[in-house]
């Protein structure tokens, strides 16, 4: 009961909201005697900064439910149930402050953080209340209040919850935690500390909590309909709409085609039906509405590429996905497991590089096949075509999925920690950056809306790079290897120089602007993707030589010279993948972490492009037929239906994760098998999700882009004329 036990006295003393008998401040001070474990020896010095702190605070129609609940008498021990059932479902407001205190002092005295959990201050210092209990008492809320120390991740403190009347409000619920701290501070100098020691605690404490950083907010957080949820559901109405006529249209057209050949007798197969059907000329409109039918979408879907060496990316990319959700869904609360294991999640964002790998890698390698006998003029002169289809076909589901993230997603909410006013506002403001997919420009804000959009844009503005390059190959072969190679040099020195600049720490929780310094903007994650288009053009010429000298460099596969190539670059990149994870073991023991600077400064430049050349070799292994059981198992074709919806999967995540944890009312604690079922949950729900979003938004969009696209036929010459 510590919150009423040390609060009502204070409140029942303000006479300017109402007039009620009320206890003196040396009731008040004697009270503090008794319930606070300071050891008071100077009640006289209380009741005099008591008589000097009363001010007009907290509304009228608070104190009235309030002293309602208690009662009119100066004995708080006998208040009604609703008082105690309030102070049981509340934190306890003295513990906290003192704790959160001294996390402060800590830093102000000390320059360092606290030892053990109380220096990972939004890792465990929070109280949520009992926010079910207070939902029971009628007429309560519960109310929420933050607290920083300052502008790093560990020194963020909250929610702390307060059980409350309705008639409460947010003010109410802040004014609360001001007065609390007065009376700490009153404790504190009438204690008999000694007085520099009471004068740094008191002056800390002032400072800490001068003003709430982040405004409370009481009861469960709700959104209503906007324009934008009205604009969405109509456009999502509108394409399902379109899907359902496209795929009745598609049926009575193949029922009346089979009846047609039914009644003349015809007795082909189906196949030959089907293609007799296709082949059948069709309006320009029945062409557009069929690229929605769900026969075509679910036909693009069930067909799969060559399994040929190439396949096992499709293994690479649905574990590559596995790991960005595994990452997203679990890793904050386990980030100080000691388990050394933990940092598979915390590096996850490898996983995001082999995205970028493969894109680069796929870019330059079916380029140079399509563009073998063009000459680099050509490629310029397509260059505006790729442009434009490569836009066209991220942008459409990716705003669509955006703006159903903004303006539709926050009506399904229903809990106290839900808050999206902050990144509504900056989406709405600053749409344009992320419909022209630039908005990692400004890294320090990219964030702000819908996060995972920061890949996407990257991305695309890689592929900005990707015709002059390849323009550069074919008209100098050593020119196109050089001059993507000096890109990513100087890309990685930079990378370096900002690290020692700005003083970047790989700890997640060391204080530096590492997250939004080098993982958002393009210029410092473009090194892997010019080692996946380098890799493209090496494997080609690989193949190119082999088929023009009809032998293998590197011995026949089955040879004894093969198979200790092969194993020595396996070895290799199973070297690299386990360094760039794992080698930061030591220093992710202790907050800050134990690495130098120089080698925080290494770890940071270097790790993406070592993962990057693991791949290469990786995959150059996979490729040639060398893997064995793991080329095996990755170039299954279950993988290859599942790497078409990582697309969608990356884009749908966010929003399965923001249902899943913005309902809660309570924190978090994963045991190993809680943490499986909660991850799987959320994988199966994502992958659900997005196969629905793939099959009715992404693949007809897909195709009706195609056909927009598609270049006109020539009509042959009439022989007649």
């Amino acid at each position: 009961m510590a919150t009423f036990r040390l609060i009502l006295p204070l409140l029942l003393l303000n006479s300017n909201a109402i007039d009620l008998p009320h206890p003196s401040c040396p009731t008040v001070c004697k009270f503090l005697a008794l319930g606070s474990s300071l050891g008071l020896s100077g009640i006289s010095s209380c009741e005099i900064a008591c008589a000097e702190r009363l001010t007009s605070g907290i509304s009228p129609g608070c104190l009235d439910a309030l002293k309602e609940w208690l009662g009119d008498t100066e004995d708080v021990f006998k208040g009604e149930p609703k008082a105690i059932e309030a102070a049981f479902s509340s934190t306890n407001i003295p513990v906290d402050i003192l704790t959160i205190a001294e996390s402060g002092i800590q830093l102000a005295v000390k320059k360092n953080l606290m030892g053990g959990f109380l220096g990972l201050g939004n890792t465990f210092l929070k109280d949520y209340g009992k926010y079910d209990a207070c939902q029971e008492i009628q007429g309560a809320h519960i109310c929420f209040t933050k607290f920083t120390l300052g502008e790093t991740l560990f020194s963020k403190y909250g929610p702390f919850g307060t059980c409350l009347p309705n008639t409460c409000s947010a003010d109410d619920a802040n004014w609360i935690w001001e007065e609390s701290v007065s009376i700490i501070t009153m404790a504190i100098n009438a204690s008999s500390l000694p007085a520099q020691e009471k004068n740094v605690i008191v002056s800390t404490i002032q400072r800490t909590f001068s003003g709430l950083t982040e405004k409370s907010h009481c009861g469960n957080v709700t959104y209503g309909w906007t324009t934008g949820g009205y604009v969405m559901t109509v456009i999502l109405s509108t394409l399902g709409f379109l899907v359902v006529i496209a795929t009745l249209t598609t049926y009575f057209h193949r029922a009346q085609w089979i009846r047609n050949i039914t009644f003349y007798g015809d007795d082909r197969d189906i196949e030959g039906r089907d293609e007799m059907m296709n082949n059948k000329p069709k309006g320009k409109v029945i062409q557009g509405l069929e690229c929605f039918s769900l026969y075509n979408t679910f036909g693009n879907f069930s067909t799969l590429r060559p399994r040929n060496g190439t396949a096992i990316l499709d293994g690479l990319r649905v574990f590559s996905m596995m790991w960005i959700i595994f990452g997203h869904s679990m890793a904050w609360p386990l980030m100080f497991s000691d388990h050394k294991h933990i940092l598979i999640l915390v590096s996850a964002k490898f996983a995001v590089d082999t995205f970028y790998w493969i894109s680069g890698f796929l870019a330059s390698y079916v380029a140079v096949s399509k563009f073998k006998n063009k000459s680099a003029a050509s490629v310029i002169i397509s260059s505006p075509y790729m442009y434009l289809n490569r836009y066209l076909r991220i942008v459409p589901v990716y705003m669509l999925i955006l703006w159903f993230y903004v303006e539709v997603l926050p009506m399904l909410h229903n809990g106290p920690f839900v808050s999206v006013d902050t990144e509504r506002s900056f989406c709405r403001d600053k749409w344009w950056r992320y419909v022209l997919l630039i908005q990692t420009l400004w890294p320090k804000e990219a964030p702000n809306c819908f996060i995972v959009s920061w890949y996407l844009a990257n991305d695309f503005m890689f592929f900005l790079f990707f015709p002059p390059m390849l323009a550069i190959y074919k008209f100098n072969k050593k020119l196109g290897y050089i001059i993507p190679f000096m890109g990513a040099m100087a890309s990685i020195i930079y990378a370096y120089y900002e690290a020692g600049k700005d003083k970047w720490r790989i700890g997640q929780f060391d204080g530096s602007d590492y997250p939004s310094g080098y993982n958002y903007p393009p210029w410092t994650r473009f090194p892997v993707y010019v080692v996946g288009i380098l890799f493209g053009y090496l494997y080609r010429d690989y193949k190119r030589y082999k088929d023009v000298q009809q032998q293998d460099p590197l011995g026949n596969q089955g040879s004894g010279k093969r198979l200790l190539v092969d194993a020595a670059l396996l070895a290799f990149s199973l070297f690299l993948f386990g360094s760039t994870v794992y080698g930061i073991y030591q220093d992710a023991q202790s907050v800050p972490g134990t690495m130098s600077n120089y080698e925080n400064y290494a770890y940071i430049a270097l790790t993406k492009p070592a993962w990057a050349i693991g791949l290469c070799c990786f995959c150059f292994v996979m490729f040639e037929g060398g893997g064995g059981a793991i080329e095996w198992f990755l170039s299954r074709e279950f993988f290859g239906y599942i790497s078409k919806l990582t697309f969608c999967m990356y884009l749908i995540h966010p929003l399965i994760l923001s249902l899943y944890f913005c309902n809660m009312v309570q924190s978090v604690r994963f045991t190993v098998f809680n943490y499986a079922v909660a991850f799987l949950g959320i994988l199966f729900a994502t992958a659900v999700v997005s196969f629905v979003v793939t099959l009715f938004a992404e693949l007809p969009l897909s195709n009706f882009q195609g056909f927009l696209l598609r270049p006109k036929k020539q009509r042959k010459p009439n022989p007649a004329s």
